[in-house]
């Protein structure tokens, strides 16, 4: 009994001493308060962190060319470095400032006050966009003895002596280059097309042809026509029976598409004896027969 009495009373004093050193280690401090705990907390919240200043310096505006001022100048006056910046690219550009409004329009100085402008801003007049031309010279005539529309007249007759052609004197299917040439708006250029294409056809059997030729506006042959005439009996006629494909596909009025029915419906059915033989032709339209027969013989 002594035994296990001095057991118990051993293990309750190492018990009493465990128990002490694990509070000591672990357990939550009694002598410190909440408030201790809070106040503590704040004094390391409240050390000083430094940061960038974001109040806006006053401006201090001083009388300046916007069209000369450096950037130290705008600089030194606490305007806002973006729109220096920006202003300075603008400028670079080649832009000139004569109002508020154009210093304004720069990104960055759209905000600043229009009666600090007024007051310090130095502008130059606008110049003007009107053009100096030079002086015509005066038309050198006796304007004592005859008047400006007399000469004038004079001039325009001394001009339509060049085309004094009578009426219907210039027959398109036998005139040469040269004579055509006489005619207004026409030249060696266009009277080389006319009979080109004079040529191409076989000759010209109507006036409304002189419309189908190539590079020769429609406004040109108006102005002449009362000078043309056309001899229908002075075209070159077609052996159809005769020509080969390649006679029909160079012609204008065929080609090559109608040269092929032409040559083939030749070559099966043999040689046409009339006119009306072409309407056999399915394709062939009676616009297209109507517009071909004049070039057309079957002997």
């Amino acid at each position: 009994m002594l035994f296990l009495s001095s057991l118990l009373i051993a293990f309750i004093f190492l018990y009493d001493q465990f128990g002490e050193n694990h509070r000591a280690v672990f357990d939550y401090v009694p002598d410190s308060t909440e408030e201790d705990i809070t106040n503590a907390e704040v004094s390391v919240t409240d050390v000083p962190i430094k940061k960038l200043s974001t109040v806006k310096k006053e401006i201090i505006m001083r009388p300046f060319d916007p069209n000369t001022v450096t950037k130290s100048e705008l600089t030194s006056m606490n305007l806002p470095a973006y729109g220096i910046n920006s202003f300075l690219k603008y400028r670079s550009t080649g832009k000139k400032f004569y109002s508020i409004k154009d210093f304004k329009s720069v990104y960055g100085f759209e905000n600043l006050s229009d009666k600090l402008l007024v007051k310090h801003l130095i502008l130059p007049d606008k110049p003007t966009n009107q053009k100096i031309y030079p002086k015509k010279k005066l038309f050198k005539a006796k304007i004592d003895t005859i008047s400006k529309s007399a000469v004038i007249n004079q001039k325009r007759k001394k001009y339509k002596s060049k085309y004094d052609i009578a009426p219907h004197s210039i027959n398109v299917n036998t005139a040469a280059a040269e004579e055509l040439s006489k005619l207004k708006g026409i030249a060696s250029y266009r009277s080389g097309k006319i009979i080109e294409y004079r040529d191409a056809i076989g000759g010209f059997y109507t006036m409304d042809q002189l419309y189908e030729i190539p590079q020769v506006p429609d406004s040109i042959i108006t102005q002449n026509l009362e000078y043309f005439m056309v001899d229908s009996n002075q075209i070159e006629s077609i052996n159809i029976n005769e020509w080969t494909f390649d006679q029909f596909r160079k012609h204008p009025y065929i080609g090559y598409k109608k040269a092929q029915l032409l040559s083939r419906y030749i070559k099966e059915h043999g040689p046409l004896h009339s006119i009306n033989d072409l309407t056999h032709i399915i394709a062939l339209d009676s616009s297209f027969i109507k517009k071909i027969s004049p070039y057309l013989r079957l002997d």
